[in-house]
């Protein structure tokens, strides 16, 4: 969280003179404020999405393969980005058998009806298909949740 606060202020308020060790979520809805008022809020969600978006080299690392194999019924996160969707897939991919895992964005207001098909599809049988994500997702930067307030 710092570090995107760090580049949130480089960006977009440089010359703020709150500290870094300040709480950082009343931080990021000072630079949100700032950012709103001075008509770049395109370029913060631009910002947003770029840094969460999958990475041509790959998202995710061999912890997070060991993480998703260790026979959770579901998984959800707080996390903008997919690294885990790309574990689960590497994980779980075998020869010819390529395995899907979609996110689910909990701030889609029209698709909550996949937040209960995803907890209707729990059981310990490890068969990840979905991460729930609590705060956004990383393709819908508008309704990422990283500030205290709301819009």
């Amino acid at each position: 969280m710092k570090e995107l606060i760090n580049e949130l202020r480089k960006q977009f308020d440089p010359s703020s003179s709150l500290p870094i060790d300040s709480d950082p979520i009343v931080y990021a809805d000072q630079i949100k404020d700032k950012i709103k008022r001075d008509g770049r809020i395109r370029e913060y969600y631009k910002l947003l999405e770029r840094t969460f978006q999958p990475k041509a080299s790959g998202n995710h690392t061999d912890f997070h393969r060991a993480l998703v194999q260790l026979g959770f019924s579901g998984i959800v996160t707080t996390n903008y980005d997919i690294v885990l969707e790309a574990a689960i897939s590497a994980a779980f991919t075998n020869g010819d058998k390529h395995w899907y895992c979609k996110p689910i964005d909990l701030c889609l207001d029209d698709k909550t009806y996949r937040v209960s098909d995803f907890l209707r599809s729990l059981s310990p049988n490890n068969n990840h298909s979905q991460v729930l994500h609590l705060h956004g997702c990383w393709d819908n930067p508008e309704k990422i949740i990283l500030t205290e307030k709301i819009t």
